[in-house]
């Protein structure tokens, strides 16, 4: 399975139905840790680090420095562990 993250030109296995305002840009010959690297990505929520983290790229960082206590602080709040898939952004009104 690949995310798009390591390789350009991933294709979605399931219809979207993306809500109204939300746009999806296909670029099909950079990766997503292309774009990141490039500064055209803010962030990416992945399964699987981009490259450019794992070689220790002074530009890639984690969206929470001590993530670990934050993880657990959520934990300790709410009793859900914050896995990838439940953890999105509060976006302002």
């Amino acid at each position: 399975m690949d995310s798009g993250l390591p390789r350009s030109g991933r294709r979605e296995k399931v219809e979207l139905h993306l809500p109204t305002g939300v746009t999806l840009a296909s670029v099909p010959d950079r990766s997503l840790d292309d774009l990141l690297r490039a500064g055209e990505l803010d962030a990416v929520f992945s399964a699987h680090p981009p490259a450019s983290f794992e070689r220790s790229d002074p530009e890639i960082v984690r969206l929470y420095n001590g993530y670990e206590s934050v993880e657990r602080e959520c934990v300790a709040r709410t009793g859900i562990f914050p896995i990838m898939h439940v953890v999105g952004p509060r976006l302002s009104p």
